[in-house]
């Protein structure tokens, strides 16, 4: 069977679709399959991120990053991830975007058991579901059984696994990340450390830069920058990205954090 894939994800829904790798600790149970555990300091259930999004110089809309509820997997606590992305009323006349894309992240293991993206974007649709089973290291979609590497992630839970990591500037680290039909190879560079300002107010932040080898997430025509905040949370204040005619900028505008 083939192995991984990465389709290109549209518009706005790059929002937070990246991913990194770091070192984790196994935690095995007499008998049983060895999840594994990661510490994480920073989000928990009821964090909502709110973001301004600025097509070039005009206002476009309004893209929402949150944790709203929790689910159970094959016994096991999840945090339920979901974004939404959509065009102001006046952004809409041109190019209307209604984007939600949905993640069910291990709550101890912090990898993916389910994925589904949902675009609305201008004239184009596209509906995906990813379900994943790590014991076999699967993933399932609507035409395909593919094989995984271990605790894989799909495009949004890799954002928040990454939330979770330390980032060292000059430093870089890979991941694989499953989505469509393949796994794609991700890099993170760590650039540096550099002070935002946002309508949610200035932060200290450092600077990465997610660079996907091959076909897929970010293969566009630039880069995409993100700025997290230099604390153990890594809240996204501001993401700059490149798209095939002119850029996209993502600024929080509010955080409510439980």
């Amino acid at each position: 069977m083939n192995r991984i894939a990465m389709k290109r994800a549209a518009g706005w829904a790059a929002l937070g679709f990246w991913a990194a790798s770091a070192s984790v600790a196994a935690d095995s149970t007499a008998g049983a399959f060895p999840f594994r555990r990661v510490e994480n300091r920073a989000f928990r259930v009821g964090e909502v991120l709110t973001f301004e999004v600025a097509y070039g110089v005009v206002n476009a809309g309004t893209a929402v990053m949150s944790i709203p509820d929790t689910q159970w997997v094959e016994g096991r606590p999840c945090y339920h991830i979901l974004t939404t992305a959509e065009s102001n009323s006046f952004f809409s006349k041109i190019f209307k975007v209604r984007d939600r894309v949905e993640s069910v992240m291990d709550m101890e293991g912090l990898f993916s058991w389910h994925f589904h993206k949902q675009l609305r974007e201008g004239g184009y649709r596209s509906n995906r579901t990813e379900r994943f089973d790590p014991v076999r290291r699967l993933a399932y979609t609507k035409r395909d059984t593919v094989e995984t590497p271990p605790f894989v992630q799909d495009i949004l839970s890799a954002f928040y696994f990454t939330r979770t990591q330390p980032l060292h500037p000059g430093q870089s680290f890979n991941i694989e990340c499953f989505s469509g039909k393949r796994v794609y190879p991700l890099r993170v560079l760590v650039h540096r450390r550099e002070k935002a300002e946002v309508p949610a107010g200035k932060f200290r932040c450092v600077v990465v830069e997610p660079v996907l080898r091959g076909e897929g997430l970010f293969n566009q025509k630039g880069k995409m920058t993100i700025w997290l905040t230099d604390d153990e949370r890594r809240i996204p204040v501001l993401l700059k990205s490149k798209v095939l005619i002119g850029s996209i900028d993502c600024r929080l505008k509010k955080i409510v954090r439980p």
